[in-house]
C-alpha cells in the first residue's frame, strides 16, 4: 500500500511553540499510513529534533544549483545586482516560491502543512504545483509580530495571496480562528479548533 506524504513546512529560526507542536504531530503520525517531509528555507539547529523522528528534511538552500568551474572544485556564484528594496523583495519570493513549487511536484505531496500560516510561500507554492489540498495552523494572533516583520503592503500581500492558497486551517483556540477569519476575510474557508 502506497503511502501519503504530507509536506511540513516550517521557517522558524529557533525551537519554541510551533516547533514543538509540530514535533507532536510527527511523533504521532502513523507510520505505515503517511511519510512525512519536513521542508525549510535553510538548515536550523532544531531540525534535528525533526530528523531524529524520522522525517526526510528538505530545504531552499540545499536545492539551489551552483555552477561548478570544469575541472575545479571552485563554486561560482553571480554577482549581485542593486536593486530597490521591494523589487528585490519580490524577486525573492518569486525565486521562494518556484524551488518551494518545485520541490512539492518532485515529492509528490498528497498534502502539504503549513505549521505557522500566516504570509508563507508554502500555501501558494502547493498550490501552483497541483496539490490537492492545503491545509495550515494558526499558532498565534494575526497582531503578533516577533520579528517586527508583519507591517506595510509586502506583507498584507503575501499574506492574503497565502490565505487564499488554503483549503482548510486549523487554529490553536476559538480566539485566534475569530481573529484571523476576520483579519482574512475567511468566512467561506473551513477552520477547525484543536483541543
Amino acid at each position: 500500500m502506497a503511502k501519503y506524504i504530507i509536506g511540513y513546512y516550517d521557517d522558524s529560526e529557533t525551537s519554541g511553540g510551533t516547533t514543538r507542536y509540530l514535533l507532536s504531530l510527527l511523533r504521532g503520525l502513523n507510520r505505515e499510513e503517511f511519510q512525512p517531509v519536513f521542508f525549510a528555507p535553510v538548515r536550523r539547529a532544531w531540525h534535528e529534533d525533526v530528523r531524529a523522528l524520522g522525517a526526510e528534511i528538505v530545504t531552499l538552500s540545499d536545492s539551489k544549483p551552483q555552477r561548478v568551474t570544469p575541472g575545479s572544485t571552485t563554486v561560482k556564484y553571480r554577482r549581485r545586482v542593486a536593486m530597490p528594496s521591494a523589487l528585490a523583495w519580490a524577486v525573492g519570493l518569486g525565486r521562494e516560491v518556484a524551488t518551494l513549487r518545485r520541490l512539492f511536484i518532485q515529492r509528490r505531496l498528497d498534502l502539504p502543512h503549513s505549521n505557522n500560516a500566516g504570509a508563507e510561500p508554502a500555501p501558494i507554492a502547493a498550490r501552483l504545483a497541483n496539490v490537492p489540498r492545503v491545509i495550515a495552523i494558526w499558532h498565534v494572533d494575526s497582531t503578533y509580530d516577533l520579528l517586527t516583520r508583519r507591517s506595510g503592503w509586502k506583507y498584507r500581500l503575501l499574506e492574503m495571496t497565502s490565505m487564499r492558497a488554503l483549503h482548510h486551517s486549523i487554529s490553536v483556540s476559538e480566539a485566534t480562528a475569530r481573529d484571523w477569519i476576520h483579519r482574512a476575510d475567511f468566512a467561506d474557508g473551513p477552520v477547525s479548533v484543536s483541543r
